[in-house]
């Protein structure tokens, strides 16, 4: 949980009160943002349950849905209650929660709350301050707003899809397409967004007195995730594709594992040349100015041969990391999830569980 040190540790966002009316990843990934936060989150259910509860993981021989990990993770520190909001009562039941609430995430397709009457200027008369969340696949307007998506058309339809799989693996696999990236990482990226648009709206509502609707569009949460991309084509006209590659350095094996090397800065790059024994590669022409456009320091696009040793004389990446972190070379090793999770139980002090 997020806390507020100067306020002794209290929460964030403790008193404020949260309705999540929303389904499968980003609008409960919003919620569970807030109510790490200190938020007072309500989860609402319709009757069927929440998709994500029918969906994986699942640990061995308890496929149901108490008992999915991807549900459990998106709904810790909720509250919930099951409503059936295509039913006069249950419609009833939601505008005398949204009265008394602070904000009200929903992910219905547009026109459907307002046409139960839920929508933000029928709430709004019973709650002025309320800020209403409505995320959706492409916004409430617009040529694509009725269309129909799942993560995989959001993830897509954002841009970053088509620069995957990139650098290293386009080279090892040149002929491959378009892949998409682990997870609901498009989903993910939208409940992010919505959480810092709902913190910005409560400020404003600080001193506006006033509540706000947030018509957030999936496709342009991910395209925001992607802003390189994007700004590479308008500021230089580059397309960026799946051959794409890093300036200088990318990603290299070690005897235990690969370190992501990107010397951005030129003394990134002098430190760089240091540790691989190397130094006057800093001073040739070809590599003289990282100031220059993408693609424009090396002379005619070609790559350099910096290569470094053979397989059996790289160096352990950890030891690699620790040694050119300390003389200034930007590089970090590629984590598995079963490296992340031991080094954040080793920083919490926490111990390791059994098997």
């Amino acid at each position: 949980m997020v806390t507020n040190a100067s306020k002794g540790n209290a929460a964030a966002l403790a008193g404020l009160t949260v309705l999540e009316y929303a389904g499968f990843v980003a609008g409960p990934s919003c919620g569970k943002l807030l109510a790490d936060m200190g938020a007072e989150v309500t989860k609402i259910e319709p009757p069927t349950g929440d998709q994500a509860r029918h969906l994986g993981p699942f640990p061995a021989g308890s496929v149901g849905p108490e008992s999915s990990a991807l549900f459990l993770y998106l709904n810790t520190n909720k509250k919930s209650v099951t409503i059936d909001g295509s039913s006069p009562t249950g419609v009833e039941l939601l505008r005398s929660l949204a009265s008394a609430a602070d904000v009200l995430i929903e992910d219905k397709p547009p026109g459907v709350m307002e046409a139960s009457g839920l929508g933000y200027e029928a709430l709004r008369k019973d709650n002025p301050g309320l800020v209403y969340l409505s995320i959706t696949p492409f916004g409430q307007t617009g040529p694509y707003s009725r269309f129909k998506a799942y993560d995989l058309n959001v993830f897509f339809s954002g841009g970053e899809g088509y620069t995957l799989p990139g650098s290293m693996s386009h080279a090892l696999f040149p002929e491959r397409g378009p892949v998409r990236a682990g997870g609901y990482l498009a989903q993910y990226d939208s409940g992010l967004v919505a959480g810092i648009a709902i913190v910005a709206a409560l400020l404003d509502r600080g001193v506006s007195r006033q509540g706000s609707h947030l018509d957030l569009s999936q496709q342009e949460a991910a395209m925001a995730m992607a802003r390189e991309t994007l700004q590479r084509y308008a500021g230089y006209g580059e397309v960026v594709d799946r051959s794409r590659a890093y300036f200088y350095g990318g990603i290299f094996p070690c005897q235990d594992g690969y370190v992501i090397l990107f010397p951005r800065e030129d003394r990134h790059w002098q430190a760089l040349c240091e540790a691989m024994g190397r130094p006057g590669l800093a001073s040739e022409s070809r590599f003289a100015d990282f100031a220059s456009p993408p693609g424009q320091s090396v002379e005619k696009g070609q790559p350099a041969d910096v290569r470094g040793p053979s397989t059996e004389d790289r160096p352990h990446y950890a030891g690699g990391c620790a040694r050119e972190t300390r003389i200034g070379v930007a590089v970090s090793a590629l984590r598995r999830v079963t490296q992340l999770y031991l080094a954040n139980l080793a920083r919490v002090g926490d111990r390791v569980p059994d098997g």
